[in-house]
């Protein structure tokens, strides 16, 4: 074991054991009086999450404090669960995280005065916050896996129904099949569908041959075009009575040098 959990007399994890079962009460019953979204009943899966999702936090905590290992993927799966229930709620993580930090400080409150009524030091109190807020930090990024996880199946699944619903309208399916198909696909029913045709892009063209380079626009004695002279610094055509100034593609020079 190590972190926080290691400045902790393991023995006092039965203390805290102790609280647990009137602890999570409290908790849950915090957690519904300041989180909206979780102040309906706890009935059925919902309330299930809940209720599993504080007491065995709670239990784990007192386990590490007893010198247990941390939770592994298993142990952790109750929180990726909650994360997993939220999305399927349609709900963003806020509620979930601020539940979270709710019963972190509830369950802090009882700790600190168990914690004094042991006769645990100042050291040992700020080892038990320290604690506390590690326990809660793994929670709550296992429940964050949880809703990620969630996100990117339903983003699997939706495409995939989707997919299907177009096959389906380009076969011609029943309409009993198509709209059982849409509602899967979260799409309206479109009334009427056309299909288009399009033809290929055309490949692009090959690049033509390159042009002749240009002559540098100052000091000529090497960079005139086959068949003009150097005058001065600049490139002149000798057929022409005067000379033309240099571009960036040849211009026309006939006629012998004289």
């Amino acid at each position: 074991m190590t972190g926080p959990w290691e400045g902790l007399p393991p023995d006092f994890s039965a203390d805290l054991r102790a609280e647990q079962q009137s602890l999570a009460a409290e908790v849950v019953r915090e957690i519904r009086a300041a989180v909206p979204e979780f102040s309906r009943p706890l009935s059925g899966q919902f309330g299930a999450g809940i209720q599993q999702g504080v007491e065995t936090a709670l239990a784990e905590f007192t386990d590490r404090v007893a010198g247990l290992p941390a939770p592994g993927p298993r142990q952790l799966r109750v929180y990726r669960s909650l994360g997993r229930g939220e999305l399927a709620e349609g709900r963003s993580l806020d509620a979930l995280q601020a539940a979270f930090r709710l019963g972190a400080r509830v369950a802090w409150r009882r700790y600190a005065r168990v914690a004094r009524r042991r006769g645990l030091t100042a050291e040992q109190l700020v080892a038990l916050a320290e604690a506390v807020f590690a326990h809660i930090d793994e929670v709550a990024a296992a429940g964050v896996q949880g809703y990620v996880e969630a996100r990117t199946d339903r983003a699997g699944a939706l495409g995939r129904a989707r997919h299907r619903l177009h096959d389906l309208l380009l076969a011609g399916a029943d309409p009993a099949e198509l709209a059982a198909a849409a509602r899967l696909a979260e799409w309206p029913l479109p009334a009427q569908v056309a299909a288009v045709s399009l033809d290929p892009r055309p490949a692009p063209r090959p690049p033509g041959p390159p042009g002749p380079p240009a002559p540098p626009r100052s000091g000529c004695p090497t960079g005139c075009w086959p068949g003009w002279t150097c005058r001065g610094r600049t490139c002149c055509c000798p057929t022409r009575p005067r000379c033309s100034p240099t571009r960036s593609s040849r211009p026309p020079c006939t006629g012998a040098v004289r």
